[in-house]
C-alpha cells in the first residue's frame, strides 16, 4: 500500500496544479469581478492544500491567510526581481501596490469608527488591536468560509465570528490580480511558494 502513495500523491499534485491554471484562465477570461474574486479563494485553497501536503506541512488555514499577508508579498517581489523574464521583473512593483491596496480597502471597510485605532482594528472584546495585515487576512478567510457555506457560529474561536460584523463587505476587484501573481510566481519558483513535494 505504501508503494501506491507516491504515484497517487503525484497525480493529485498535478491535478491540483491543472485546476489552479484552469481557474486562472477563467479569471483572465471572465468579465465578472464577483466570479473572479470567488475563484481567487479557490486558487488560495489549492495552494494551501499543496503546501500542507508537501514537506512544509503548514496548516491550511494558516497558509491561506499568509497568502494575503506581507510575508507572501515579499516572496512574490523576490521571485519576480530575480526572474530572467523582464515581464515578471516588472511585476515586483505591481505586487507591492496590489497588496497595499487590498489591506487599505479592507481596513477602510470597517464601518464602526470606534474600532479603528492607531495600531489596527479592535475585534470583539480584545483590548489589543489586530494589526492591519492580520486583520485583512482574517477577514478574507472569514469571507472565504462564508462563500463555502460555513457559518461563523461554527468557528472554534469566538473572535473570528466578529470580523464580518465590522466590515461593509468591500473587497477590491484587484483581489483576482493577486491570485494571478501567485500562479506566475508558482510557475517561476514553486518551492518558494509551496515548498517541495513530500517524499512520503
Amino acid at each position: 500500500m505504501g508503494k501506491l502513495t507516491e504515484p497517487i500523491y503525484a497525480l493529485e499534485y498535478i491535478h491540483s496544479v491543472v485546476h489552479m491554471l484552469r481557474d486562472i484562465c477563467f479569471i483572465l477570461a471572465t468579465r465578472s469581478s464577483y466570479q473572479s474574486k470567488a475563484i481567487s479563494f479557490r486558487v488560495a485553497d489549492i495552494l494551501s492544500s499543496i503546501t500542507h501536503q508537501g514537506i512544509l506541512n503548514v496548516n491550511e488555514s494558516k497558509n491561506f491567510k499568509e497568502l494575503f499577508q506581507i510575508k507572501t508579498r515579499d516572496k512574490l517581489i523576490s521571485i519576480f526581481e530575480h526572474s530572467q523574464l523582464r515581464t515578471l521583473k516588472n511585476l515586483s512593483t505591481k505586487s507591492d501596490k496590489l497588496y497595499n491596496d487590498l489591506r487599505t480597502i479592507i481596513c477602510e471597510s470597517v464601518w464602526v469608527p470606534g474600532k479603528k485605532v492607531t495600531k489596527g482594528i479592535l475585534v470583539g472584546d480584545r483590548q489589543e488591536p489586530v494589526d492591519p495585515d492580520s486583520f485583512c487576512s482574517e477577514v478574507l478567510r472569514t469571507l472565504r468560509n462564508t462563500h463555502h457555506g460555513y457559518f461563523s457560529r461554527g468557528s472554534s474561536t469566538s473572535n473570528k465570528t466578529k470580523y464580518l460584523s465590522l466590515i461593509d463587505g468591500n473587497v477590491p476587484d484587484s483581489l483576482s490580480s493577486i491570485a494571478i501573481l501567485w500562479c506566475l510566481a508558482f510557475l517561476e519558483c514553486p518551492e518558494s511558494i509551496v515548498g517541495k513535494p513530500s517524499a512520503n
